[in-house]
Order: C-alpha cells, then structure tokens, then sequence
C-alpha cells in the first residue's frame, strides 16, 4: 500500500475505534441509568461522558 492509503485506512480505524468506545460509553450509562444505583456524578465519572450528555 502506498503511504497515503495507508494513512487513511490507519485514520479511519481510530475513529472508528473511537467512535465504538463512546457508544458502549452511552450504553453502559444507560445501564447504570436503569439500575438505579448510581448518581449522574459517577456515571459521567465512570463512562468519562460529560454530565450534560447523560
């Protein structure tokens, strides 16, 4: 592969990457949102979302 290609497909992957952790994000704050047991504090803590967002 030449080296643009492969500095896009490498770009990609991380932001694919990083797009993927901020939805389990989301999905465990709304696990924990169900649950019950935590405060929005500690979720926001625990997911690293800001506290606006959950």
């Amino acid at each position: 592969m030449c080296e643009f290609t492969e500095r896009i497909f490498s770009e990609g992957k991380a932001e694919g990457r990083a797009e993927g952790e901020v939805s389990a994000n989301y999905a465990a704050a709304k696990r924990m949102l169900l649950k019950g047991n935590n405060s929005l504090q500690d979720i926001a803590e625990f997911t690293n979302l800001p506290l606006s967002k959950i």
